[in-house]
């Protein structure tokens, strides 16, 4: 082998170290920052029974339970929950002042700003009305006609982009908060229908609302957002999440602690790209 060959294969070799180097310090870059701050801070709202949140400000739900089931399994702190608005959440987590968001919705759209992981929890979409439901509402198809119908949606939600695409004008359509507003807005009058997942409202009727059943709106997924520069510890959470999902300790917390359904669906799905092909 001639010196020239042998310069050339050290230059590659030592091109190639650096770029694994620089790659693998990218890929820790967020597990390094959870560990120096002891903690890890996650975006979360209320949205029952995903998270419940108390006068104090302190989070429960099915959703916070399980986080913090994977950060033990993962070897992390357990979570720090950041409640804040849900519109809030996604130019926090850019700005780095947190570090994933534990509420977010697996869509196509979503999927082109954040790494989302496998869905935890999936729902179908539902409207919630004022009791005898006056409006007559049926459908979004329906609602999309209709001039007199108002629509309720959490601010920035996925729930606004599908009405939105399906022909509700901007001008009919009412944003809240969360989903205590929403179903709030709805019995004051202010708006006629509440989309949202069907599991959000507890105890509908004792609120004074019904519930329309619409195949046209969309079964939802709910997984954990990181940055797209933070893809390798979104797959290495994935790998804890469906550890859990597989030894069958999400299915115990999921129809055992919490009552909810469609667990035959849920388990099958690992991936966000099980619901929208574009999420990789």
């Amino acid at each position: 082998m001639g010196s020239t060959t042998r310069k050339l294969l050290v230059m590659l070799f030592t091109t190639a170290a650096s770029s694994f180097a620089a790659l693998a310090q990218s890929q820790d870059s967020l597990l390094a920052s959870i560990k120096e701050a002891g903690q890890v801070k996650v975006a979360l709202g209320a949205a029952t029974p995903l998270v419940s949140t108390s006068p104090d400000g302190k989070a429960t739900g099915y959703a916070v339970d399980l986080l913090d089931l994977v950060l033990k399994d993962w070897g992390l702190p357990p979570l720090t929950p950041v409640l804040t608005a849900w519109d809030a959440h996604v130019p926090a987590l850019q700005a780095r002042q947190l570090d994933a968001m534990g509420i977010a919705s697996i869509t196509e759209l979503a999927c082109k700003a954040l790494a989302i992981s496998a869905p935890y929890f999936v729902s179908h979409d539902v409207f919630f009305v004022r009791s005898g439901n006056p409006k007559h509402v049926t459908s979004i198809s329906q609602m999309a006609q209709n001039p007199e119908i108002k629509l309720a949606v959490v601010t920035g939600s996925s729930q606004e982009v599908f009405a939105k695409a399906r022909g509700v004008k901007s001008e009919r359509i009412v944003h809240v908060p969360d989903v205590q507003a929403g179903a709030a807005t709805v019995t004051s009058g202010r708006a006629d229908a509440f989309q949202v997942g069907q599991l959000s409202v507890a105890n509908p009727k004792q609120s004074g609302l019904d519930v329309v059943l619409d195949k046209e709106l969309p079964v939802k997924g709910i997984g954990v957002a990181f940055r797209k520069q933070d893809m390798h510890s979104r797959d290495e959470f994935n790998e804890h999440l469906n550890k859990l999902r597989s030894n069958g300790v999400m299915k115990e917390l999921y129809t055992g602690k919490y009552g909810l359904t469609d667990w035959d669906e849920l388990a099958k799905l690992t991936k966000a790209g099980d619901l929208a092909p574009s999420c990789n």
